[in-house]
């Protein structure tokens, strides 16, 4: 005789959890060959080189300035696009001066030229495209008009770093459309564990495409654009324009003289993602190897009217400004929104997985109840909703339920309010100083 034939134990682990959604991982998306699959994962620069990124490739620059955040995200996704688009940027002088030294730098080396005593657009843009083409830098530079040039990417695929005085050189993109609504479907079919979109190519084509699909994927992008009409008062040939008009309150784009190169867009992801959701505003953040931009009040007037966020220095400090997407929400609201939807969907769903029964009873709809007030708790703790007030939930009486309600296993009519925590942006004093 055991044990058993006295005292039989049996016991049921109820430990089965969905997966968590996760809020702070990025993926970038890039044109490139080197590895067949859809997406690969990295937990650092070195996995990508022995995968065949070279340290000055696209994907290398933007994954290192994601990295060289503090706080860091543990881990960066890179997919792959299945088609390459040669990257297209129009220039135009847009001011002319006698004796003046008009700078391009593309990819860090800089292209000049010095006006006469004559000067005339003209003659600056084909001394820029001259210079230009006598270097090494993989792009080809055409005179297109009085006073105008394009430079295009030699090679398809690969985007080049643009930076020039946008007081007297203007540039504005070109580049053609792309696939990536269908490569985003692609990847995320093969691995949806990311959350925020970053891109190699920050065209307008490609923002404006890429948010569209965010939008409906219920994720985030951060972009970053240097085209110059962005700037411009009144102007509705820019993407800054285009996202703002369309309200999309997924996709939060930065203003940067030298996005291209810095990836403002990325190193500002690298900065909020690490954080727990709900804890910091996307405001006032500085962001490792990045310029800033010294831009008129015009121009930040500009800017704020659609919604496009820059980087500037303020008594010293560089920090990020406004901390929006394009439709005017905060960019920290968005990501709580979409961490209370996915921790209710699943602190419910584990507790139908993990029990034999939820009784359409009192006592069963309290257990419902008790999942909504946890995720609330949540959502306090992490600083994203206020305590005082405290949260509401209201969930009905079984005896109310309908017949047919209860006949097809709905609980309906379950309410939750909370209160956001908000961020203090800036702030109004009055005092008196007496003798």
């Amino acid at each position: 005789m055991s044990l058993n034939d006295i005292v039989n134990v049996s016991i049921t682990a109820q430990t089965t959890a969905p997966t968590q959604v996760g809020f702070g991982t990025p993926l970038v998306c890039a044109y490139h060959t080197n590895f067949p699959e859809r997406v690969r994962t990295y937990q650092d620069l070195s996995g990508l080189v022995t995968d065949g990124f070279a340290e000055g490739s696209d994907v290398y620059r933007l994954v290192s300035s994601v990295f060289s955040q503090n706080p860091r995200v543990s881990s960066v996704k890179v997919g792959r696009m299945a088609t390459a688009v040669a990257s297209v940027s129009n220039c135009n002088v847009s001011v002319v001066e006698d004796n003046k030294l008009y700078t391009v730098a593309i990819n860090g080396t800089e292209f000049t030229y010095t006006s006469d005593a004559t000067a005339t657009n003209l003659e600056i843009a084909d001394g820029l495209v001259n210079a230009i083409n006598l270097g090494s830098e993989p792009v080809t530079a055409l005179d297109t008009g009085i006073g105008t040039f394009s430079l295009t990417a030699d090679v398809a695929g690969v985007t080049f770093g643009l930076k020039m005085d946008h007081h007297y050189l203007t540039t504005h993109d070109a580049t053609t459309a792309t696939s990536i609504s269908s490569d985003l479907t692609a990847i995320q079919l093969e691995n949806d564990d990311w959350y925020c979109v970053l891109l190699t190519n920050n065209s307008r084509t490609d923002i404006n495409l890429a948010a569209t699909w965010v939008e409906a994927a219920k994720k985030i992008m951060v972009a970053s654009t240097s085209d110059y009409e962005v700037l411009g008062t009144g102007t509705t040939t820019n993407v800054a324009y285009d996202l703002h008009n369309a309200s999309y309150a997924r996709t939060a784009l930065i203003y940067s003289g030298e996005s291209s190169w810095s990836y403002a867009g990325a190193a500002w992801a690298g900065v909020m993602l690490p954080t727990q959701v709900g804890s910091a505003t996307w405001k006032f953040k500085t962001l490792a190897g990045v310029g800033t931009d010294a831009l008129t009040s015009t121009e930040v007037a500009n800017l704020e009217t659609n919604d496009c966020n820059y980087y500037t220095e303020i008594a010293g400090v560089k920090i990020t400004k406004q901390g929006t997407s394009a439709s005017g929400e905060f960019m920290d609201v968005t990501r709580l929104v979409d961490f209370i939807t996915a921790r209710l969907q699943e602190y419910v769903y584990s507790v139908f997985v993990n029990t034999n029964k939820v009784p359409f009873t009192d006592s069963g709809i309290a257990t419902i109840e008790n999942q909504v007030y946890a995720v609330m708790n949540l959502g306090i703790s992490t600083g994203g909703l206020a305590f005082d007030p405290a949260p509401i939930v209201r969930v009905p009486k079984a005896s109310e339920i309908s017949f047919n309600d209860k006949a097809t296993g709905v609980l309906v009519d379950v309410y939750f309010e909370a209160t956001l925590a908000g961020a203090i942006h800036s702030t109004v004093m009055t005092g008196t100083l007496t003798v």
